[in-house]
């Protein structure tokens, strides 16, 4: 039914609860998610065992400590959970989980680099801002590669030079 121009839900008449709302409070459910929440001292108590077991296991050359499940589950969860930030909401899904595939194997790449001694103790910080730059060095990568595509077709003479203002934006 509509009341005063406004979609409400199908609830009892005297309740009318809009759209707006029930989102919003769909949106505090979400939230509570337990499945969906990383714990950050967890996070570092990991972080800071794997950093003894990986600097114990090079010291003596031994083969090294595969990184832990709960790391592993953190780090994809917070590059998921990174793509919903609006700067990336025009981003088809296949470009997002390129993004997030990359990001990962930085983040992987250099766990190794992340101090347990340092004062913050914020690993969420630390990570978050290398997947967020791991974003951008991969949006970069992919305009370049657009651009390239258009440039080698426009000497082809298949496109106008028209159609490269689309891409650099000049």
């Amino acid at each position: 039914a509509l009341v005063t121009g406004v979609q409400t839900c199908a609830l009892p008449i005297c309740f009318p609860v809009t759209i707006r709302q029930s989102k919003r409070r769909h949106r505090k459910q979400m939230s509570t998610n337990k499945t969906d929440y990383i714990d950050n001292q967890r996070f570092f108590d990991e972080l800071k065992q794997y950093k003894e077991e990986y600097t114990k296991a090079e010291a003596e050359g031994a083969k090294l400590p595969q990184i832990p499940k709960y790391i592993c589950h953190s780090l994809i969860l917070l590059a998921k959970n990174c793509t919903k930030h609006p700067r990336f909401y025009g981003y088809s899904k296949q470009i997002k989980e390129e993004m997030v595939l990359d990001a990962v194997e930085n983040c992987t790449k250099y766990i190794r680099v992340f101090d347990v001694r340092y004062e913050s103790k914020n690993p969420f910080s630390y990570f978050t801002t290398s997947i967020m730059r791991s974003f951008i060095r991969t949006i970069e990568a992919e305009r370049l590669e657009i651009y390239v595509r258009y440039k080698t077709a426009a000497r082809q003479d298949l496109l106008d030079e028209s159609c490269l203002c689309i891409v650099t934006g000049k």
